[in-house]
Formats: C-alpha cells, structure tokens, sequence
C-alpha cells in the first residue's frame, strides 16, 4: 500500500513538472513517463487552481482597482504555466494563417520566430484573460464566484486536452504522438472523466450547491471546445500536435472565464 501511495504521488509530481514551474527536486522524468501519466492532468489541473486561488486571494487584500488586478492574475497564470501552452496557441495561430500543406503548417508552427498572427492571438488573449478576471471580480468580489471558476476553468481545461488526445490521431511524430497513443487506453480515459467529475462536483459542494448547474455546463463547453479544435486540426494539420493539444488548454480555459463573467453576469 505505502509503495503504490508512493507510485501515485510519483506520477503527479511528473505532471506538475510538465505543466507548471514548480521545480521537483530529486526527480528527472521524461516524456514518455509524463505522457503515460496524462490521464491524470485534471487533478494537477486542480492543484494549479488552488495555486491560482491564494495568488488571487492575497493579492486582493492589497489590491482593489480590478483592470490591474485582472491583468495581475493573467500574468501569474502565464507564469505559473511557464508559458507553456501559452507558446503553442500563438504557434497554432501561426500555423492556420500560411498557406500551404500540413508540412508547410509544420514548418511555420516548429519556426522559434514568432509571426504576426501569433502576436495578435497571444495579445487578443491576454485582453480577453484580464477582462474576464476583471468583471469577475467587480461583480462577485463579495462572493467565492472568482475562486470557484479559477478552479473549475483549470480542471475543465486540461481534462479537454485528455479528451482530445484519446479521440484524436497524431498528425506527424513528436511529443503528441507518446500522449495521443498513451491516452488510447480506454480505461485511463474512463478513470480520467471519473476524477474530473468528482473534483468539480466536489468544488461545486464546497462553494454552494446552486453552482452545480454552472459545473456542467462549464464542462460541456470544455467538451464542445475540444471537438471543435480537433475538427480544425484534422482539417488543416491531418490531426493533433503537441501545439494543439496545448492551444486546447488554453481556449478551454478563456471560454470559461468569458462565460462566467458576462453569460451568468
């Protein structure tokens, strides 16, 4: 029992190595490790939430005006996620605006310069990020409202990206193809779904029963959101990339916020 309690803690310190800056001392996981463990990404998902919530939570004890809190937030999350998904949706961008076959795509998304459709999605997000966060907070700063979508919208967003990889095909080799193969496992998708469910309704409980409601509808969007990503991905890049999957966290992510602030205001 010690020696399994002690694998399972193994396996998510191997995610939130992948998905965030924490560094994890006296651990050197590689990919393929990290991509069998990736049913696992909604509970680290929660973890980064939690994170989120007392960044939040202490710094609006000192802050109040709420466009500079907004964009505050969006920063920290950028930088608790070290940019990483951050990066492949502005590579995804990149990617859809060239013309071209899914190796001329390929060429544009895997080129370290940054183009200027990249530039403008990364902008464009980052506004939408810190409205969001801002209108949040000037409506429903009396209330836990904030902190329960910062927890449902992680949770939500990397359980699409599991979704993804288990429906999708990889569209050339990579780092997407150990997580798109890996996440063929039916069973780690059914244990996956299984976790995601029982921390948003647990989430749900903790900060009121009437956020129910709000909890499934947040996790439609999540599904809705990934199956239309990986219908344009088929389309313009044959299937998924590591990129995808990424910009898959990202939009997942923002429309939760952009729901919550403005459709529920």
């Amino acid at each position: 029992m010690v020696e399994h309690n002690i694998l399972i803690l193994k396996d998510i310190l191997s995610i939130i190595s992948f998905l965030t800056v924490i560094p994890i001392k006296n651990h050197d996981f590689d990919l393929f490790y990290i991509a069998k463990n990736m049913y696992l990404f909604p509970l680290v998902g929660f973890f980064i939430g939690l994170i989120i919530c007392l960044f939040v939570y202490f710094v609006s004890i000192y802050l109040s005006d709420a466009i500079f809190l907004g964009l505050l937030i969006c920063m920290f999350i950028l930088f608790v996620t070290g940019l990483h998904h951050t990066d492949a949706l502005a590579d995804v961008a990149d990617g859809l605006m060239v013309h071209g076959d899914k190796e001329i795509r390929k060429k544009v998304m895997h080129d370290p310069s940054l183009g200027i459709a990249g530039v403008v999605t990364i902008t464009f997000y980052i506004i939408l990020i810190t409205i969001s966060i801002s209108s949040l907070y000037t409506n429903y700063k009396e209330s836990m409202y904030i902190f329960y979508v910062i927890l449902t919208a992680e949770v939500v967003s990397k359980y699409s990206m599991v979704l993804q990889a288990s429906l999708g095909k990889s569209s050339w080799e990579g780092s997407n193809t150990l997580f798109v193969t890996e996440m063929k496992n039916r069973y780690k998708l059914f244990i996956s779904t299984l976790v995601t469910l029982f921390i948003l309704f647990l989430v749900s409980f903790v900060f009121g029963f009437n956020f129910y409601f709000y909890t499934v509808y947040y996790l439609i969007i999540s599904i809705v959101a990934s199956m239309v990503i990986l219908s344009i991905a088929n389309k313009k890049f044959g299937g998924l990339s590591g990129d995808v999957l990424g910009t898959t966290n990202e939009i997942t992510r923002l429309i939760v916020f952009i729901m919550a602030a403005f459709v529920f205001k």
